[in-house]
């Protein structure tokens, strides 16, 4: 009996519990799909490279606040801040895949017909997602103007709307695919570059660039605007450009053509909004961005027309304005400008050598601009300035009266609410001041008058509210 207990003593016990084998085996499955879904969750999304930081924070590498004029990384240890490098911004850069891109690339390749191949399988991994856009310029010297209107020309020039930013965007879109609007694009930018830096010439990467150029940039786009079918929010944005050189140029008939053919466009597609002409999503992109930009370009060339087109009544003469080369500050620009008001209203010089006067301080307004010392709403105010003189100079001499007087004024005041609105500067008031003085003197209607006195208080009222937060 002893010998029978000892023989079943060595028989191994079955137990219902798994192996240290099978167990062993179990975790390495589960452990080995934990794996997998936790390095699907540690894949590092995609970040654009930060560019904008200071000059210190980039040499140590750290993570600048970019606060301006001094960042508070080395506000805070003491050390210099060598400021910041020049803006640019790279809007055609194509960024990288996504978490979420790749993780839809990977659920469609394996939701796909298993019946497919391997080799078919690999080239379909291979395959590029999206294709690089074209660039559409030829030369260096296009590309370095279509960068001058990316940064200078085309923010002053998209202050004139309520929007912006969304104009500006749409014309940089529409030149990087509309072959008429580019090369408009590069004629208005090559204009302003020359004009607001005095000069005929000037050194490019690809050789000496004349003014000569814009001229043929705007010749080559008529001629595709003629024999090309664009896309309407295409056609409208290279009438909008046409306009801005011919305007430029003082060629006032031809930039009427421009702006009155866009905006039959226009019209007669927000008619028709279910066209088969036109898309929603351009329907939409006309509406609330071309088609305000439109009427805000229709109201500044009426208040601007008698400076634009020149004066040529001879029958008068009298002393000559001087016009400063260059103004040091807003406030003199101002009071360059006050001196022309006053002599016109006292009618010590005759509206010819005024509108001589206007269209030499318009340069030196562009100039003052070009050096960068003024935001692009500071320069528009001194435009506004400019339609203002405009406006008062077809007053007194053209018979400018009755309902046609109260709407110029009215969108002269609704320009200067909206500076208002988007940024506060010194030089505002005093402009503000001049408007109220020549209007007092012009203007039949209190309408325009009144609503130039409210936005006086309030510039009042946000004044003494900043000092009141300095002094607390």
């Amino acid at each position: 009996m002893v010998a029978k207990a000892t023989d079943d003593s060595k028989r191994p016990i079955e137990s219902s519990t798994p192996s240290l084998e099978a167990t062993r085996d179990s975790v390495v499955v589960v452990n080995s799909d934990s794996a997998q879904a936790l390095e699907k969750q540690r894949k590092k999304r995609h970040a654009p490279k930060v560019r904008t930081g200071c000059k210190t924070c980039k040499k140590r590498r750290v993570k600048c606040d970019e606060r301006k004029p001094l960042c508070y990384q080395c506000s805070r240890r003491g050390i210099a801040c060598l400021g910041y490098e020049p803006v640019q911004t790279w809007i055609f850069e194509l960024p990288g895949p996504t978490l979420e891109v790749e993780e839809s690339q990977s659920s469609a390749q394996e939701a796909s017909d298993s019946a497919t191949s391997d080799d078919a399988k690999k080239s379909n991994l291979s395959a590029p997602t999206s294709l690089a856009p074209l660039v559409p310029f030829r030369s260096a010297a296009e590309a370095r103007s279509f960068q001058y209107f990316e940064c200078k020309t085309g923010p002053f020039l998209a202050t004139a709307v309520a929007y912006p930013k969304p104009l500006l965007n749409t014309m940089l879109g529409s030149a990087w695919q509309c072959a008429a609007s580019r090369d408009l694009l590069i004629a208005v930018a090559i204009t302003d570059e020359f004009r607001s830096n005095n000069v005929e010439f000037l050194p490019g990467e690809g050789g000496i660039v004349s003014t000569a150029n814009s001229t043929r940039y705007y010749a080559t786009a008529m001629g595709l605007m003629a024999r090309e079918q664009y896309p309407i929010p295409d056609l409208l944005i290279a009438s909008i450009l046409a306009w801005i050189y011919d305007l430029g140029h003082r060629r006032t008939e031809a930039a009427r053509i421009h702006l009155n053919s866009a905006l039959a466009i226009a019209d007669t597609n927000t008619a028709r909004p279910n066209s088969d002409e036109c898309r929603p999503e351009d329907d939409d992109l006309i509406k609330t961005v071309i088609k305000p930009a439109l009427d805000g370009n229709q109201n500044f060339h009426d208040s601007t027309s008698a400076l634009a087109s020149g004066w040529t009544d001879d029958t008068a003469s009298g002393p000559t304005l001087k016009v400063p080369e260059k103004f040091s500050s807003m406030t003199k620009a101002v009071q360059s400008c006050r001196r022309c008001f006053d002599l016109l209203h006292a009618g010590l010089i005759p509206p010819k050598n005024a509108a001589e006067f206007g269209r030499g301080w318009l340069q030196s307004v562009r100039k003052y601009g070009a050096q960068g010392a003024v935001s692009p709403m500071q320069r528009w105010a001194l435009y506004i300035l400019y339609a203002a003189l405009s406006t008062f100079i077809e007053t007194l001499y053209l018979d400018l009266t009755g309902i046609a007087a109260q709407i110029r004024w009215n969108y002269i005041i609704g320009q200067m609410e909206k500076i208002f609105d988007a940024e506060h500067f010194p030089g505002f008031t005093e402009v503000l001041n001049l408007l109220i003085q020549v209007m007092a003197w012009s203007c039949e209607h209190e309408q325009p008058i009144s609503r130039a006195r409210r936005l006086i208080r309030r510039t009042e009222r946000e004044h003494s509210r900043d000092e009141d937060s300095g002094s607390s």
